[in-house]
């Protein structure tokens, strides 16, 4: 007889190959698709990836420059244990002046505690120790949290280091879908899609437009917004084509409307493969337009300062684990590669606590250069005693 656990799972996996079987059929429900992500997401538990791309910087004399990142990351999300070592373009401010260097991030969270590492104050850097799902930590400068890859598409791109839990992004997600209407795109294709509340024909407004592949494990593949304006039959017309249709005042309103028009102002794409029977994402890019003000002397926006700034993350995800067993070293502070000398301070108590350095051989063995150099002493110790002895016995 078999255990009821894998009966459930037999009858589950039952359940959405009907669903994606069905597909050619009657359309699905709302509840269905939310079912169906749900449980896609739910089946990696673990794996190791690189991440490779490109984001954007924001610096303290620029809104925005794109910069080379790499992140090697570890999940085990039943422990729960996760690694995210990030490395990429930096700036701290140094006597004075501010200086661009290659910043080394990770964080590390175990059940018991948090490892935050950065090279922002020095060139090692250094290590604290922290109570459990600490996700940043305000008195290390440059501190930065992870994301879950199951969440990639549910997350906005200002909460993407956040650390947020895939209960909560999903959970959100819902109460998003719960405002859009769903249609069929194609067979395997569906699309959440919502509009501006009391949006009036002729008004500035917008729609959203979220791209469900069922055939890709209910993955999501692409959202879109748009601005523009929706016609009395109900079409929608973007707004560089309204604004080249009307024409303009020297209202204020109008004129800073202009200025800030653009027609996506946010826009994320998604790839996925199937491995093992577990479909996870292999490349991600999410754009984020957003209008800025600056404040005048007398605390008001200023209009003159009216500008668009854009975000970018892009990347690739090369996945060399899929739902594996994976290797205790993966989560041991010793086998990160972090600098030769590097201090590690345990600050759980609230004060922090010198615990040793990382030496080249803990970096391999995992012991703490204090415990080597007390393995040293006391060996030279016996042997010297052995010979002092030997050589009075002679006598």
């Amino acid at each position: 007889m078999f255990p009821v656990r894998v009966c459930v799972q037999c009858a589950l996996f039952a359940f959405f190959a009907a669903l994606q079987v069905g597909k050619a059929g009657e359309p699905l429900a709302s509840d269905e698709l939310l079912k169906g992500m749900r449980f896609e997401r739910q089946k990696l538990v673990s794996g190791i990836c690189s991440i490779v791309g490109t984001e954007t910087v924001e610096t303290h004399d620029s809104e925005g420059q794109i910069q080379p990142l790499k992140i090697e990351a570890a999940f085990s999300f039943v422990e729960p244990k996760i690694r995210f070592q990030h490395i990429g373009s930096a700036e701290v401010l140094r006597g004075g002046h501010y200086e661009s260097f290659e910043a080394d991030r990770l964080i590390c969270l175990l059940p018991d505690r948090t490892l935050h590492y950065t090279n922002f104050a020095s060139e090692r850097g250094a290590v604290s120790v922290l109570p459990p799902n600490t996700l940043k930590y305000a008195k290390v400068q440059g501190t930065r949290g992870y994301f879950d890859p199951r969440c990639l598409g549910m997350l906005s791109i200002n909460k993407l280091y956040d650390g947020v839990s895939f209960d909560t992004v999903f959970r959100e997600f819902e109460d998003t879908i719960s405002k859009c209407q769903l249609s069929r795109v194609s067979e395997s294709i569906y699309k959440f899609g919502w509009k501006a509340p009391h949006s009036r024909p002729g008004e500035i407004s917008a729609r959203k437009s979220i791209f469900v592949d069922v055939a890709k494990g209910f993955a999501i593949t692409q959202e879109v917004v748009e601005v523009g304006v929706f016609r009395v039959d109900g079409s929608f017309v973007p707004l560089s084509e309204h604004f080249s249709n009307t024409a303009s005042t020297s209202a204020a309103e109008d004129v800073i409307a202009r200025r800030l028009a653009v027609d996506i102002p946010f826009r994320q794409e998604l790839t996925w493969e199937k491995t093992d029977g577990v479909w996870v994402p292999t490349s991600f890019l999410i754009r984020d337009v957003s209008q800025r003000f600056d404040k005048s002397d007398s605390g008001m926006l200023s209009p003159d300062s009216a500008r668009l700034v854009e975000l970018e993350f892009a990347c690739t995800l090369d996945w060399s684990k899929v739902n594996e067993a994976l290797d205790v070293d993966e989560f041991n502070l010793f086998t990160f590669g972090l600098p030769n000398g590097t201090d590690i301070f345990d600050i759980r108590s609230g004060k922090p606590v010198w615990q040793g350095r990382i030496s080249t051989l803990s970096e391999k063995k995992g012991v703490r250069t204090l415990g080597w150099m007390l393995i040293l002493i006391t060996g030279f110790a016996i042997v010297f005693t052995g010979i002092y002895r030997y050589s009075h016995v002679k006598k």
